[in-house]
């Protein structure tokens, strides 16, 4: 605050009284300069505020930014691989697993015969809306009680469970009845009603 004083003097001329007033210019320009001040510590308060606000909203665009270009070099350099790896083991134990259910007598002949049981139930699955996994097991479950897949009893299993809108779930539970009455060697509908 100015030290500054305003007297106000009553000077009587003329049987009237006209009020006067000293030092009040002085006072007005000091109030003037202290809203000056302020006004100009309010500007560059304001703008520091800003530019803080600005600079605050470019890192988290920044750091948002940065996570999802991590986020896509984990997929490329992560999972997709991950992924390549459990398919391709996924391939090599359902090969190993054929190979022991070969009837081939070499060696040879078994490993031929594993490759190309795998080749058939890719494309078995290419045209049946099953897991490769769930054909896999369904293949396995009918060669062992003595049934051949590969002569259409596999394909007309899946082409009634799909016709009726099974899942996964449904084909293995079906493939299970089915290799339980192949090993009874007597069809019953006790043993297919739980798999539907």
């Amino acid at each position: 605050m100015s030290d500054e004083k305003i007297v106000v003097e009553l000077v009587l001329e003329d049987g009237k009284y006209t009020p006067r007033m000293k030092g009040a210019g002085a006072a007005a320009r000091a109030f003037e300069g202290s809203v000056r001040s302020l006004d100009a510590r309010m500007t560059r308060s304001h703008g520091a505020f800003t530019r803080g606000v600005h600079v605050l909203r470019d890192w988290s665009i920044i750091i948002g930014q940065a996570r999802n270009v991590v986020h896509q070099l984990y997929f490329v350099f992560g999972q997709l691989p991950t992924a390549i790896i459990k398919s391709n083991a996924e391939i090599e134990r359902m090969t190993f697993l054929l190979k022991g259910m070969s009837t081939a007598a070499t060696e040879a002949g078994k490993s031929l015969e594993a490759k190309q049981n795998v080749a058939t139930l890719f494309d078995m699955a290419r045209e049946a809306p099953f897991s490769i996994s769930a054909m896999t097991d369904s293949f396995v479950k009918f060669r062992s009680v003595g049934l051949d897949p590969l002569d259409g009893s596999m394909n007309s299993l899946v082409d009634a469970v799909a016709a009726f809108g099974g899942t996964d779930e449904t084909l293995k539970r079906a493939s299970i009845a089915i290799q339980q009455m192949g090993g009874k060697g007597v069809i019953s509908m006790e043993e297919l009603r739980p798999a539907w």
